[in-house]
């Protein structure tokens, strides 16, 4: 009975969140990570990508829904670790402009008496 309110409420969850437009992305982690070449990353693997997630679930609301949409289609290898640097990505600020004159710019060969 108890799995059967737990499998009801997950349910319940999923379709309030997809009704609000906040649509999660449940990822395999295990396939994903299994998928890794590299033994040494492929420990670690679950471990970043369940942190990823937690991080990425935590910021999912304050995102625009086709921000989220966006980052979703842009996550082709569905890893949550692709979908946190696309996440954050998107809730940066602006980059400020920087002042002219400022290192950075692009400078001309040109003298003041040209």
């Amino acid at each position: 009975m108890r799995n059967a309110m737990t499998g009801a409420t997950i349910l319940l969850m999923m379709a309030a969140s997809a009704a609000f437009g906040q649509e999660f992305p449940i990822y395999d982690v295990n396939s994903f990570c299994n998928a890794v070449d590299d033994e040494r990353s492929k420990s670690v693997c679950p471990t970043l990508e369940e942190t990823a997630r937690s991080d990425v679930e935590a910021k999912w609301t304050q995102l625009k829904p086709d921000a989220r949409q966006r980052c979703i289609e842009s996550t082709k290898n569905q890893s949550y670790m692709s979908l946190f640097v696309c996440v954050e990505q998107a809730l940066a600020p602006p980059p400020k402009p920087r002042p002219p004159g400022q290192p950075g710019e692009k400078r001309t060969n040109r003298t003041p008496s040209d």
